[in-house]
C-alpha cells in the first residue's frame, strides 16, 4: 500500500487490521504505545485502552500525533487492550492490536545483617510502576512502639536499599520485623509487598555513651560550655540536666535544663549569675535521659569560677495594659523625674486580643526617654495553645517596631494554666519566641507560683534570673522605692514587683524594682 495524506487527516489507500505495528509497554505512570511517527502525524490516529477486568468499563480513547502516548493506568493489574484507529478514507478503521500484561508486584528482599548495629535491606525485582519503597521496622517487644517507617533509596541498577541502625528503635536487642511496601501507580496507594523474616540483633555491647565534655571555661568570666553530642552508636538524646554548685551544702546549686538538640548535639552554658556570685570550685554534674526512658549520669569534675558580680544600681519600673489609657509624654517625664526609668507595655492576651493603646504607650514612652518592654497575658493549657500564643505575641511587637532584643514577658497569672503541664506549655512557649528571634524572655507570676514556695512553676528549670515576682507586703499602701530597695526582696530574680498602688500619677499604677537591668535604662 501506498501511504498518502489527504489534508492531513486521512489515507486514501487502504489499510486493515494488522497492517502498521502497534507495540505497548509498562511505563512508570501508565502503559506506554508506540507506532510509526509519519502515521499518526497524518492518520488522525486514536488508541482505545481497557482491562480485561469488568470488561470495558474504563475504557479511554487516546489521540496520538507522535507515535508515542501514555494511557494511565486504571486501577487493575492483569491484562490491557490496545486497539489502533486511523481515518482511512474517510472512515475510522482498526489499524492495528496489541494486548500487554501487567502482573501484580513479585518482588525480592535481601536483608545483610552487616553488624549488630547496621542493618541492610536489599529490594529488587521491583517493577516499574512501583515508583517508591517505604519500608517499617519494628522490635518483636511492645507491639509496635518503636516503629519507624523509612523510605528505601532507588540505585542505579533499579534496586532499592536502606540501610538501618538500631539507634531509631532505642537499640533494643532481639527480634526486628521488617516489612516492604510499594507506591504502585496503577493503584495509587501504598500497596504491601512483602512480610520478610526480619532479623535478630543483640546490641548490647555495642551501645556507647554521648561524648560529654566542658568547653570554652572561662574562669574570670564565670561560664563554661558542657558540650552533650551523640554519636552513631549512642541512645537519642530526649533532655539533658546538668547541676552546678560550689558550696558544701550545694546551698548555691542551680540545675540547669536543655532539650533543644540540634544535630544530635546539646549545649548548655553554666553562668555563676546563676549561682549568687559565689567564687569558688564548681562541680559539674550532668544527667542526659533518652528516648527509651533511661538516664545515664556523668561527673565532670570541678571548674573555678571567678567572676565578681557586676555592679548594677538597682532601678524602677511601672507597667501599664489599656486600663491605664494613652500616657502623655509629659506624663512619662513626670515619672522619670519620680525614678521611673522603664515601663511595661501589655500588647496582647491570649490569640484574639490586642493593647488598643500599646502603640501610643510604646511611643510616647520612647520619646520620653524611657526603656520599653513589652508583656503577653497567657492564657495556654497545652504546648500548641502555648506556641499559638507566642507567635500572636511576637506578631504584635514586630508590627509595633519591638526588636528581638526587646526583654519579652510571659505574664503567668491564669489559674487555668495550672490543671495542665505549666512548665511542658512553658517550654513550649519559650522555644517557639527563640525560634521567632525573641531570645530575652522574662517570667511574669506570683510568689506562690513558684516552686520554692510551694507552686507548681519551676525556677531552676527558667531561672530565677529569668523571674519577674509579685508579691505586695501591703494591698492598698504603697511601699515607697527605698523601702523596696533596703527589703530588696527576690533579688536573685530579675526583678520585684512590690506594689499595685504607685501614686506617682493620677491613677494607681504597678511599680518594681529592677535587679538586672533588664526593664531600665
Amino acid at each position: 500500500n501506498t501511504l498518502t495524506g489527504l489534508g492531513g487527516t486521512s489515507f486514501t489507500s487502504d489499510y486493515h487490521l494488522g497492517d502498521i505495528a502497534i507495540t505497548a509497554q509498562m511505563g512508570a505512570t501508565g502503559i506506554e504505545i508506540t507506532m510509526p511517527q509519519d502515521i499518526a502525524k497524518v492518520g488522525n490516529v486514536s488508541h482505545a485502552v481497557w482491562s480485561k477486568v469488568n470488561g470495558q468499563d474504563d475504557l479511554k480513547w487516546y489521540s496520538d500525533t507522535t507515535g508515542h502516548v501514555v494511557a494511565p493506568y486504571t486501577g487493575d493489574y492483569g491484562t490491557y487492550f490496545v486497539d489502533t484507529y486511523a481515518n482511512v478514507k474517510g472512515q475510522m478503521i482498526c489499524i492495528g492490536s496489541t494486548t500487554i500484561d501487567v502482573p501484580k508486584p513479585v518482588i525480592k528482599t535481601t536483608i545483610t545483617k552487616e553488624s549488630e548495629v547496621s542493618v541492610k535491606v536489599t529490594v529488587s525485582n521491583v517493577p516499574v510502576y512501583i515508583t517508591g519503597i517505604t519500608i517499617p521496622v519494628w522490635t518483636e517487644a511492645n507491639g509496635q512502639d518503636d516503629i519507624q517507617w523509612y523510605q528505601a533509596t532507588k540505585q542505579s541498577d533499579g534496586t532499592y536499599v536502606l540501610n538501618f541502625s538500631p539507634k531509631q528503635h532505642n537499640f533494643e536487642s532481639g527480634h526486628y520485623n521488617i516489612h516492604i511496601y510499594g507506591q504502585s501507580q496503577i493503584s495509587h496507594s501504598l500497596e504491601g509487598l512483602s512480610s520478610t523474616g526480619g532479623v535478630d540483633l543483640a546490641t548490647e555491647k555495642y551501645v556507647v555513651e554521648p561524648t560529654v565534655t566542658v568547653q570554652n571555661h572561662d574562669a574570670n568570666g564565670g561560664t563554661l560550655k558542657v558540650r552533650i553530642a551523640e554519636s552513631e552508636n549512642s541512645k537519642t538524646i530526649k533532655l539533658v540536666r546538668v547541676a552546678a554548685w560550689s558550696e558544701d551544702n550545694q546551698s548555691n546549686i542551680h540545675w540547669y535544663t536543655a532539650s533543644d538538640i540540634y544535630d544530635g548535639v546539646v549545649t548548655v552554658m553554666v553562668n555563676e549569675k546563676n549561682h549568687d556570685y559565689i567564687k569558688g570550685d564548681y562541680t559539674v554534674h550532668v544527667y542526659v535521659d533518652f528516648t527509651d526512658n533511661t538516664t545515664s549520669g556523668f561527673n565532670l569534675g570541678t571548674y573555678r569560677l571567678n567572676a565578681d558580680k557586676p555592679v548594677h544600681a538597682q532601678s524602677y519600673f511601672i507597667d501599664i495594659s489599656s486600663h491605664n489609657g494613652v500616657i502623655s509624654v509629659s506624663e512619662y517625664q513626670s515619672l522619670k523625674r519620680q525614678g521611673i526609668t522603664g515601663v511595661v507595655v501589655k500588647l496582647t492576651e491570649g490569640t484574639s486580643y490586642t493593647n488598643p493603646y500599646a502603640r501610643a504607650q510604646i511611643a510616647n514612652a520612647q520619646a520620653a526617654g524611657l526603656r520599653v518592654s513589652a508583656y503577653h497575658y497567657s492564657h495556654y493549657e497545652t504546648a500548641a495553645e502555648a506556641k499559638a500564643e507566642a507567635q500572636y505575641f511576637v506578631n504584635a511587637a514586630k508590627s509595633m517596631g519591638l526588636s528581638g532584643a526587646t526583654t519579652m514577658v510571659n505574664d503567668m497569672e491564669e489559674q487555668a494554666m495550672l490543671r495542665s503541664d505549666l512548665n511542658a506549655n512553658t517550654q513550649a512557649w519559650k522555644d517557639e519566641m527563640n525560634r521567632l528571634g525573641y531570645n530575652n524572655n522574662v517570667y511574669y507570676t506570683m510568689a506562690s507560683w513558684l516552686d520554692v514556695k510551694g507552686g507548681k512553676f519551676n525556677t531552676s528549670k527558667f531561672g530565677m534570673s529569668n523571674l519577674w515576682v509579685a508579691h505586695y507586703l501591703y494591698s492598698t499602701q504603697y511601699l515607697d522605692q527605698e523601702s523596696a530597695k533596703s527589703l530588696s526582696y527576690y533579688s536573685n530574680s530579675a526583678a520585684w514587683q512590690y506594689t499595685s498602688v504607685s501614686p506617682k500619677l493620677s491613677h494607681p499604677l504597678d511599680e518594681s524594682i529592677d535587679y538586672t537591668g533588664r526593664f531600665t535604662w
